[in-house]
């Protein structure tokens, strides 16, 4: 699943950057994915690919 921006400025390319682009709040749950096995990290992205 891929993630564009419409305007001009530059957005993430994909889900997983989006993710990894987080911060404050979303630091905890940033750091979980970057922890995650590349296995984990397909299935987590399936899945929210999926939703």
């Amino acid at each position: 699943m891929a993630i564009r921006s419409s305007s001009t400025t530059a957005g993430p390319r994909n889900l997983l950057e989006a993710i990894l682009w987080h911060g404050g709040e979303a630091e905890q749950a940033r750091q979980r994915v970057v922890d995650m096995t590349p296995g984990e990290r397909e299935a987590l992205l399936a899945f929210v690919g999926s939703l």
